[in-house]
């Protein structure tokens, strides 16, 4: 009898564990599921033996992946046939395989957002799955999110309307994460529109207007590919040029200036005062560097006034 108590008694608690590992492994499947219903694409790669597995692969995925199922293929194909070709170099620098385990080691997951071919918006997450004893990453999920309401929301409000250049909203929300240790070095510039007060009490706020059209668009013209320029007053805009040095930014100032005497004709004189920040070291502060390239172009537009007045 004391035999049978003893396997009831190991029977009941077998069981016990058993509907915990059961729920437990239910709650497990259910935070999956409802985690996968926020991605478009979810792929498993396996660094080790450098294997990429589809778990969640979209239409487009799956058919590029049965032609090209070797990952530096894959990926190779995806950026040439899927992704916006202005995002082609920071997608490949993102999803480099041979850098991608010792890069989002450490880490949480490592993010980037970028644009198709399409005119789509996604936000592409690599997401540490499965680490050795010594934290070494073995396996990743590489996840993909459609984001582009999102990205259209912002459309209007982070955009100027009158330029199209990022407003000082965009400039506020962003300072802090603007910049990522890979962005160094950073140059900040600063723009102040010498002559909008005098061209809107003159000719008018139609021409003051095309005055600051002008000037952004020369902006955008001027400036490389990866910064990003911003209208964050009414007659000043900023300028963040990632991987750049002073040297760099140096060669911006120049063509922008030299630019601006270019457009300028009989009405409108297009004409900025420009000061520069470049950050090298990893202890980035937007505050910082914006108050430096702040009081540079101060001085700028200073001597500009000082040499007018002396012709």
């Amino acid at each position: 009898m004391a035999y049978l108590g003893v396997i009831i008694i190991i029977l009941v608690i077998q069981r016990h564990y058993d509907k915990l590992s059961i729920n437990n492994m239910e709650k497990q499947l259910r935070i999956i599921n409802a985690v996968s219903t926020a991605y478009n694409s979810i792929l498993l790669l396996h660094i080790k033996e450098m294997k990429l597995e589809l778990i969640k692969p979209s239409e487009r995925l799956s058919s590029i992946y049965e032609k090209h199922s070797d990952p530096y293929n894959f990926l190779f194909t995806i950026c040439k046939t899927e992704i916006d070709e202005s995002f082609y170099s920071t997608v490949m620098h993102f999803l480099d395989l041979d850098t991608i385990a010792e890069r989002v080691k450490g880490k949480p997951f490592l993010g980037c957002e970028v644009k198709d071919c399409y005119g789509g918006w996604f936000s592409v997450m690599l997401i540490p799955q499965k680490m050795d004893e010594v934290g070494n990453v073995q396996a990743l999920l590489v996840t993909t999110r459609d984001i582009t309401g999102i990205k259209q929301t912002e459309e209007l409000t982070f955009k100027d309307q009158l330029t199209g250049l990022y407003n000082r909203n965009y400039m506020e929300s962003r300072s802090k994460n603007i910049v990522h240790d890979t962005d160094l070095p950073v140059s900040l510039i600063m723009a102040y529109c010498n002559y909008l007060k005098r061209t809107n009490d003159t000719l008018g706020h139609e021409y003051g207007d095309l005055l600051l059209q002008r000037v952004a668009n020369i902006i955008i013209e001027t400036i490389p590919q990866n910064a990003v320029a911003m209208r964050i007053g009414g007659d000043e805009f900023l300028i963040l040029c990632t991987q750049c040095n002073n040297q760099q930014a140096q060669k911006i100032v120049e063509d922008i200036k030299h630019k601006l005497i270019e457009k300028s004709d009989d009405k409108l004189t297009l004409s900025v005062a420009l000061g520069i920040s470049t950050t090298v070291d990893k202890e980035f502060s937007f505050e910082k560097a914006y108050k430096v390239a702040d009081e540079e172009m101060y001085r700028d537009k200073k001597a500009s006034r000082t040499k007018n007045n002396s012709n």
